[in-house]
């Protein structure tokens, strides 16, 4: 039985490994497909040409296993067997039957090891003086999404990589198509990591099928899109109506906030207090105007008509009842101070009473004004007095 039929087993048994594949000094990566299929089946070298024959003279006619036959009378060997470990420093040191050459010699060629993989021969031996050369990759794992590797060169590289995305960094993945002949890094960047001005909001929607939902790889970390820490209120809340269901104004921007998360174990929440709703054409105490109403928790943003809280306060008067007005300085109607009157609800303005006349607060009219008792002088040729009693104007 020649030395590699026994031997060939024992060897394939030991230098296969599971894991993935690439033909080193290629561009391509990923695992080898056709390729290593066809080839497998002979890993070993082709024998040379004119190595293969009978060693006249010797016993038996031919050389067996692990000699060749030497024919060089130079050398003073006329056709003897001779063993191949004893040239080239046993570099060689096996052959087959019926070896008549030194090039008939041949090593057998191991794979190297490499972190997380090995790199295996073209083929498992080489004739004299061909030495080994590597050809393919095998990397463990590599069908494992988190844990797995994958060939780039003579390297294997973890199939799960750090990236960097909108506004953070996280991680992206070495996908390949289920026939596995074409492989490359995801576009996608899955983010666990976000900026100084962002925050991370998971996502709702889990993109791999085989990771659990929201965490990278069963940990802890989780994953999704980093959004600035600042937003327009109006965007954040929608619309905001008046009692009567007219639109207002909503301004004013919410930050996100780590203190007082509302929900349990959550990294933080929205903080709504600085904005706020404006509108017009509102009841206020004595007439028509505007009103700027803050957010709150309880209230009752985007519904209709809304709820306002008690967090308003009023801008502007635009009309109001009789005997209220809106005195220079103030906002609001309020009564109309003594000495003025308002009698006109088209308006907010405050109506002085004539020179020397007063009038109640809340005046409604300029009949509501008078001359006041032992306040208002008359002068004439004769002397003055004043009035003894109130007289309407």
């Amino acid at each position: 039985m020649k030395f590699y039929n026994y031997l060939f087993p024992f060897i394939i048994s030991c230098f296969f490994v599971s894991g993935s594949f690439a033909a080193t000094g290629g561009d391509s990566y990923g695992p080898p497909g056709e390729e290593y299929t066809a080839h497998f089946g002979q890993r070993f070298a082709s024998r040379p040409n004119d190595t293969y024959g009978d060693c006249v003279g010797t016993p038996d006619g031919e050389c067996g296993d692990g000699t060749t036959c030497i024919n060089d009378p130079s050398t003073g060997y006329n056709n003897r067997c001779l063993s191949c470990g004893d040239y080239y420093d046993g570099e060689y040191p096996y052959s087959d039957s019926l070896s008549v050459s030194y090039m008939a010699c041949y090593k057998f060629c191991a794979p190297t090891s490499i972190p997380n993989g090995q790199i295996e021969p073209e083929f498992l031996t080489a004739y004299n003086p061909n030495d080994c050369k590597d050809k393919y990759v095998y990397c463990n794992n590599e069908m494992d999404k988190c844990n797995g590797y994958h060939a780039e060169g003579n390297t294997c590289v973890l199939n799960m990589q750090e990236c960097i995305g909108d506004h953070g960094k996280g991680f992206k993945f070495w996908e390949c198509n289920e026939d596995g002949t074409s492989c490359a890094w995801s576009d996608e960047c899955l983010l666990t990591q976000c900026d100084d001005t962002y925050h991370l909001e998971p996502i709702e929607t889990d993109p791999y099928g085989d990771l659990e939902y929201g965490f990278i790889c069963n940990t802890d970390t989780i994953y999704g899109k980093c959004v600035s820490n600042t937003a327009d209120c109006k965007n954040m809340l929608g619309d905001c109506k008046n009692s009567k269901g007219d639109g207002g104004e909503i301004n004013g921007t919410a930050h996100w906030t780590t203190t007082g998360a509302e929900i349990e174990d959550a990294p933080g929440k929205w903080d709504f207090s600085q904005c706020s709703c404006t509108i017009s054409n509102e009841s206020i105490d004595g007439g028509i105007g505007g009103k700027q109403c803050w957010y709150t928790s309880s209230g009752a943003w985007g519904k209709s008509p809304v709820v306002w809280n008690t967090r308003c306060e009023i801008t502007e008067a635009v009309s109001c009842d009789l005997g209220y007005c809106q005195p220079n300085g103030t906002t609001g109607c309020q009564k109309a101070p003594a000495g003025y009157f308002h009698d006109n609800t088209a308006d907010f303005t405050c109506q002085p009473c004539p020179i020397g006349a007063t009038s109640a607060v809340g005046a409604t009219g300029i009949d509501r004004c008078f001359m006041q008792t032992g306040n208002t002088e008359f002068c004439d040729s004769v002397g003055c007095f004043k009035l003894p009693s109130n007289v309407p104007y």
